[in-house]
């Protein structure tokens, strides 16, 4: 089955990432994995992993839950990585406590 990448969030103290999801229906999933999927990314899940746009990439999947509006503001709220609102090409205010060893929304550790 084929799901579109609506929103990702990215927590950079724990390496553990959220994405929204739809497919006729959407889903928050929470993972770890060495990728980011990009908003507009088309994902394809198997056993050992997930296909982004085609390509296959190894990827650890901890919880899948329903959409909550409610859900996925806190955890906008909680987030302390500056990426998603800061501008690509900057330095990161937040690299000492990041786990992430490439940023995935282009910020200079």
């Amino acid at each position: 089955m084929e799901w579109l990448v609506v929103d990702t969030i990215v927590c950079s103290s724990s390496g553990i990432s959220f994405s929204t999801l739809w497919c006729k229906i959407k889903l928050i999933i929470w993972y770890e994995s060495d990728v980011f999927l990009p908003p507009g990314s088309s994902v394809m899940q198997t056993d050992s992993g997930i296909y982004i746009d085609g390509k296959f990439f190894p990827l650890t999947i901890y919880n899948v839950t329903p959409f909550n509006k409610t859900f996925w503001k806190i955890i906008e709220q909680s987030n302390e990585c500056p990426g998603r609102t800061s501008i690509k090409g900057v330095r990161c205010t937040s690299a000492i406590h990041c786990r992430i060893a490439i940023c995935p929304y282009g910020l200079i550790k």
